[in-house]
């Protein structure tokens, strides 16, 4: 061991980023609380079919991620519990549940093809008729 690492534990440059590591835990206690704000609301049924439809963990869909494909869920599951819901949520109430900004909301929400929600609201729907009948 070289003397100047004499009597340190770690390397300066291997010391973890205490930083990110409490992002990390609030991340994923924002994840938590979104996700049972959801069920509160009665949109699991939507998060789920989303999240499999695109082959995203239901973490990465609610999360902060910047990829392409955690973010196309977010912004349609958005656009699904927007247009599900029986008294069409504002943009100020969908940001509330899901901790974002309105503007996001809004922008995630017309970037969705109404085709695509249509066919998720469908989804939903005879899902939810299904398990009525079983």
């Amino acid at each position: 061991m070289s003397r100047a690492w004499e009597g340190r534990t770690w390397p300066d440059r291997l010391t973890p980023n205490w930083r990110s590591v409490d992002q990390a835990r609030r991340e994923k206690s924002e994840i938590h609380e979104i996700h049972e704000a959801l069920r509160s609301v009665g949109a699991d049924a939507a998060t789920e079919s989303v999240a499999k439809h695109f082959n995203v963990t239901v973490g990465e869909m609610l999360g902060r991620s910047r990829l392409t494909v955690p973010v196309s869920a977010r912004h349609t599951l958005w656009a699904v519990v927007r247009a599900s819901s029986p008294k069409r949520w504002s943009y100020p109430r969908l940001a509330m549940l899901f901790l974002r900004d309105h503007s996001s909301i809004m922008y995630g929400v017309k970037s969705v093809p109404p085709k695509v929600v249509a066919m998720f609201a469908e989804l939903i729907t005879s899902k939810h008729d299904s398990e009525l009948l079983t």
